[in-house]
């Protein structure tokens, strides 16, 4: 968050986006795949209000909860120049980030959506 301090102070127009599943999303991921759903110390039930937090920092905080609200938040934040913007994708805990590489693994075992 220091980072987006400087951000702000600079007044430089960077996006900052997180996919908001709840989860440390890789960790419940991987929990998912390759330990049948035995999830442990992935949830994360605490998280701030992100659009609050930046806006506390002086920043523009975005909000998307619902898949047709993407682009429109995306154009959104394109439009502000003169502060950082920090946009919460609020997504299902379920989903998951496709295509993805087991750990050790090479091109030819790429995981792709089911």
């Amino acid at each position: 968050i220091q980072e987006y301090t400087t951000a702000v102070i600079q007044k430089l127009p960077v996006k900052v986006a997180v996919l908001n599943n709840g989860f440390y999303g890789m960790v419940r991921q991987w929990q998912h795949f390759f330990y049948h759903d035995r999830f442990s110390a992935s949830e994360m039930k605490e998280n701030p209000d992100f659009v609050k937090l930046s806006e506390a920092y002086g920043g523009v905080g975005l909000r998307a909860t619902r898949k047709s609200e993407v682009a429109g938040v995306i154009a959104e934040s394109l439009k502000i120049k003169d502060r950082p913007c920090f946009i919460d994708f609020v997504c299902p805990p379920e989903e998951n980030v496709m295509p993805m590489i087991p750990a050790g693994g090479s091109m030819d075992q790429i995981m792709e959506m089911a």
